[in-house]
Formats: C-alpha cells, structure tokens, sequence
C-alpha cells in the first residue's frame, strides 16, 4: 500500500503548495517524507480558486474600483454683469480610477467661434481661480486651435482612486448677442470637448440687473444637435439641468434673452480693436517699417544732384596738350593718342620730331 501512495505522491508532488500531517500508513512504513493525497490535492486547487475568486470579489465591489471614471456632477453658475462681461463658476465632481485623470482634469474652453452668419467671433477669457476639494490647486493653460486648455493638477502628483471636486472660477466677455429687439446669452454650460461621461450637467443663470427672462431653450447632444427644450420664462434667476446622462464628447447648449436695456452694448470702436487689434497692430508695424525705409533712402539713399555744366574754350592745365587736339567741327582727333599713350606708358619724358616723308 505504502508504495502506491509513495507513486501517487510522485506524480502530484510538483504542484502541492501545502504540507499535511503523515498518515497512520505512512509511519507504519516508516515513511519519512511529507507526501500528498489526490484528495488533499483537489482539496488544495479548490482552497486556491476560493481565495482568488474572494480577492477578485473584494475588489470589484470596493467602491474605488468597483465604479467607471467619470464626471459625477458638473454645476455651473453664471453672472451677468451689466457692462456685458461674465463671472462663471464651475463645481464639477469627478470620480478618478487613475484611467484618464492621473494627476488632475483638463478643461477645454473655446475662445473662437463662427456666428449663424459665418462671421468669426473671438471672446475674451481670463482665469481667476482653481481650488481641489475648497484647496488651491496647480494649473497652467495652453492654446488650442480654436481656444484655451486648462490642466489641473500637479505635474509630479498622482491622484488615488477616488472622489474630487474641481472649482474653477473665470471671466468671459464679448460673449452676449445683442440685437434691435432683445439680449440674448447663447451658452455652452459643460463644453462638448470631454472624453468621459457626465452623469448630471446644471446651471443657474443670473440675468443683469434682475431683468426677466422672455425666452430660454436648451439643446442637449454631440456639437451641432437641434434636439431643444423650451421652457418658459419671466424669472431673473434661470435653473436648467440635463435631462439624461451625458456620452462622451456630448454637451448642454442653453439660449436666454431678456429685454434690451439691462446690459450695455460694446462700441463700435471697442469692437473694431477687439475683432481686429492684432490685424492693426500689424499693420501698424509695417507702416512703421516703409516709413524708416524712406526716410533713410531720402536722407543718403539717392544719388546728389549734379551740377551745372560750364562750356570750356581751353584746355586745362593739368591736361597734355595732345589730349586736347580737335578739330574744328569739334570731333577728336585720334591719331595723336598713340604717341600720348606712350608717354604714359612709361612715364618718362620723351620728344616727337617731325621726320622726313621722303626717308624710308
């Protein structure tokens, strides 16, 4: 008996991780060797899966693993001022696994837009604060195609699993429509730049000055959906809230007018600068250019004017006279310049004689 349970042993001893206590045959044999039961064996792999399947099962149900990254809550509030600018406060609670939101969240606000007309529209954006769970929270910005990024969070700091509140606190202008009959705000509350999902998106609207509300409709969907909701208005204080969960890259629109006279119309001058003072100043500079370019060719640029041609009746001084043999129709004679370009050939003093026409 002792040697078929010794061959048992054998043929499962490579994956036995516990030692039971030696039977009764084995000290009868003298066995000295731990060995191991097909039961006790299956009784092993079974103990193995239990333990894994319950550490599996603690971390599916934890509440840090158990849910999906994503926006929990976005709430915006913002204020109307009457000089047209806005103060916009956003609470968005985010639940973080470490997938996408390592160190912190990222807000995408766009700052250039085209109007129904095609018109190019550029709005002004300024951040004012960041907090983390009512704490000051790192962030820096980066330019985007068509606007602003704005990264929260410390690069050299990983967020645990968990639950965190963002607060960002901003000023927009240039972002009201306004119109013979009415002002309107058209706004989009969450942005439809974010790659999680967002259970719930609110806002709270505060109209300039307690003016009532004639009109509010909200558009819900991927950029570009029509898909509205009307409600009526009369309120300064205008409340709005989605009506579904959010998919990825999907947003909330909202459109308030109220009665002309609660918030003051920009310029048109401020408008010009603002739409185009980039454009100016460019512009400006290259005026600036041509003018410094001109006025340096004016001042030794050009060549000097010349001067007044006087008739000479002699020849000068400094002149060798066969230089200066013409004849009376004023047409230079060539012939005496060959014995004047000896001279200066080499430069020495020398005489012509007049020879002899008959001599060879």
């Amino acid at each position: 008996m002792w040697k078929v349970r010794l061959a048992r042993a054998r043929r499962f001893m490579w994956c036995c991780p516990l030692a039971f206590p030696e039977t009764d045959a084995r000290k009868e044999h003298g066995g000295g060797a731990v060995l191991m039961h097909k039961d006790h064996f299956f009784l092993n792999v079974y103990v193995r899966l239990l333990i894994s399947l319950c550490i599996s099962a603690f971390f599916l149900i934890s509440p840090a693993w158990a849910q999906t990254e994503r926006i929990m809550d976005f709430f915006s509030t913002v204020i109307i001022n009457q000089d047209g600018s806005l103060l916009v406060t956003e609470n968005i609670t985010a639940w973080a696994t470490g997938d996408q939101i390592r160190r912190g969240i990222v807000r995408e606000f766009p700052t250039e837009y085209s109007s129904a007309s095609g018109k190019k529209i550029r709005v002004g954006f300024s951040v004012v604060d960041v907090l983390r769970d009512g704490q000051p929270e790192p962030y820096h910005t980066k330019s985007m195609s068509n606007g602003v990024a704005i990264y929260m969070g410390d690069k050299d700091v990983l967020l645990a699993p968990g639950r965190y509140t963002y607060t960002i606190t901003y000023t927009v202008t240039r972002q009201l429509g306004f119109f013979p009959e009415y002002d309107e705000l058209y706004w989009n509350v969450n942005g439809n730049g974010w790659r999680l999902p967002l259970d719930r998106v609110r806002c709270r609207v505060h109209l300039p000055d307690q003016a009532p509300a004639l009109s509010v409709v909200t558009y819900e969907g991927f950029m570009g959906s029509t898909a509205s909701r009307s409600f009526s208005g009369g309120a300064s204080i205008v409340e709005l809230s989605s009506s579904r969960p959010y998919a990825p890259l999907e947003g909330l629109t909202i459109a308030i007018s109220w009665p002309k006279g609660f918030a003051t119309e920009p310029g048109r001058v401020a408008h010009v600068v603002h739409e185009h003072g980039m454009d100016m100043v460019m512009g400006a500079g290259l005026v600036l250019v041509f003018c410094y370019y001109l006025l340096a060719w004016v001042r030794v640029g050009r060549d000097p004017e010349k001067g007044v041609i006087v008739p000479l009746f002699s020849p000068p001084r400094a002149f060798p006279r066969p230089w200066c043999v013409c004849c009376p129709s004023c047409v230079l004679i060539t012939r005496p310049l060959l014995p004047v370009s000896s001279i200066w050939l080499f430069k020495a003093p020398c005489v012509l004689k007049k020879s002899d026409p008959r001599s060879p």
